[in-house]
């Protein structure tokens, strides 16, 4: 199986050219039978990494072997492409980034005519159409290039947005602290802010694919630095994303971390008090956004982990929200897209009450409670051990507790503030323990616990 949880990933010696032609070749091939049209649109689309050029050339070759016209809208972020994708009404989308991995790594991912992007599953459809790679020289088509996305993205956030906020709001002085990570959100927060009366004080603001400023994933961890220059300046919330924005975190104003459980909440009170209905988040969401739901008078839905089974289950339920917990937020009536751009300017709409009333954005993270406190611990596993490790360990939780959730790998509500999730990833050779309590140190005192459960299972199979 070539796809993950969101398309194909790996460093440049695994992610083949040969590999990358073929895959593409056949997602156009695919996209044909999917829309039953004589002619298809694919647009083509990569963040700042140093493979981009080198993985868009294959790719659009790939594409044009497949038979279907390409629009290259060059350098954007990954909800920008799907909102082109979305407000162009073409039929298929490649985008050359990954995301938050480290430099050396880059990927595809496939986003189909709906808006949804690829899944494993799927992409078993799309890996056989490989087996029988030609085509016509009469069929091949053109490409076009479109400079336009991020204005299109912009101006669309915008006009979503600014209806929602007061005169008196936007007519004050107010500072938003900025953290791209080097990443593509630069080419379009600034001009959101500037268009606001915002004004923007930034850090890590340029492109750079060796990601220089820090690691791309907004982890509090890798935001260490950020967060120490944070409290040398003054501003009212600050924002910090991933390489291709798809990923959003916030800090308050007092330089404090507010992780993307605790955003995904602010989402969901700003969606919900405004209109009921469902949400959908994953199996590795923390309760905040289950107890936000409840308290906003939402019904909450899990999922398995990954932005295809979030879209489609979004769909399926017709939500009104989905949001994950690395920061992925999804407005499904503005577009299917994690779309970190927009959410770090939609967020207004709610602080704004609060800052009329003289408050501090801290002031309505505070109102988050009860508060949660999570671990996250990894140990080896091999791919071909990991389908029977992990039914040992669903054997092993449900001996503990009969409120289990095993649609991606297990999660164990052990009591009403207490959970615990193992999950294979579907990437890497890993088995993954999530744990959440009340405090810290309960948080990872039940992920050792559980992690030693997990590594004795293994060592039977090693």
């Amino acid at each position: 199986m070539l796809f993950g949880t969101n398309g194909i990933r790996g460093k440049l010696n695994e992610l083949d050219s040969g590999l990358v032609f073929n895959v593409c070749y056949a997602f156009a091939k695919w996209t044909y039978k999917k829309t039953k049209k004589d002619s298809v649109r694919i647009a083509v689309a990569k963040d700042m990494r140093l493979t981009g050029d080198f993985y868009k050339s294959i790719a659009i070759a790939g594409l044009l072997y497949g038979e279907a016209e390409v629009i290259d809208i060059g350098i954007t972020t990954s909800p920008t492409a799907e909102y082109y994708l979305h407000s162009k009404k073409l039929d298929g989308l490649v985008i050359i980034t990954a995301s938050h991995n480290p430099p050396e790594y880059n990927a595809l991912k496939f986003v189909d005519y709906q808006g949804i992007p690829i899944s494993p599953e799927k992409g078993l459809e799309i890996e056989s159409e490989m087996k029988d790679i030609r085509s016509d020289w009469k069929k091949i088509r053109q490409i076009y290039q479109d400079s336009n996305a991020n204005l299109i993205h912009a101006n669309a956030i915008l006009n979503d947005v600014c209806v929602n906020l007061d005169k008196n709001f936007l007519s004050m002085n107010k500072t938003v602290f900025f953290d791209p990570g080097n990443g593509t959100s630069a080419l379009i927060i600034p001009h959101l802010m500037n268009s606001l009366n915002i004004k923007t004080i930034s850090i890590n603001a340029h492109l750079d694919g060796t990601f220089p400023g820090r690691m791309s994933e907004p982890t509090a961890n890798n935001l260490k630095q950020t967060l120490e220059f944070a409290k040398s300046v003054k501003y009212d919330y600050g924002i910090a994303l991933d390489g291709d924005a798809d990923r959003l975190i916030m800090i308050d104003e007092k330089s404090n971390f507010i992780s993307g459980d605790k955003v995904c909440a602010l989402g969901a009170i700003h969606t919900l008090s405004r209109k009921k209905g469902n949400v959908v988040t994953t199996v590795a969401t923390s309760n905040v956004l289950r107890d936000v739901v409840n308290e906003y008078g939402g019904k909450l839905i899990y999922t398995k982990v990954g932005a295809p089974y979030i879209v489609e289950k979004v769909i399926e339920t017709n939500s009104v929200f989905a949001g994950e917990e690395v920061g992925g937020l999804i407005n499904p009536t503005f577009s299917l897209a994690k779309d970190g751009p927009y959410w770090c300017i939609k967020i207004l709409e709610l602080f704004q009450d609060y800052y009329l009333k003289g408050k501090k954005f801290s002031d309505m993270v505070d109102e988050l409670l009860p508060k949660y406190y999570n671990e996250k611990l990894k140990t080896y596993c091999k791919h071909s051990a990991k389908k029977e490790v992990m039914k040992k360990v669903i054997n092993e939780l449900e001996k503990e507790t009969t409120s289990i959730i095993a649609i991606d790998g297990v999660r164990a509500d052990l009591n009403e503030n207490e959970w615990v999730l193992i999950r294979a990833s579907g990437t890497e050779e890993f088995i993954r323990v999530f744990a959440e309590a009340k405090t810290q140190e309960k948080a990872t005192s039940l992920a050792k616990n559980y992690l030693k459960l997990v590594e004795n299972i293994i060592s039977k199979y090693s």
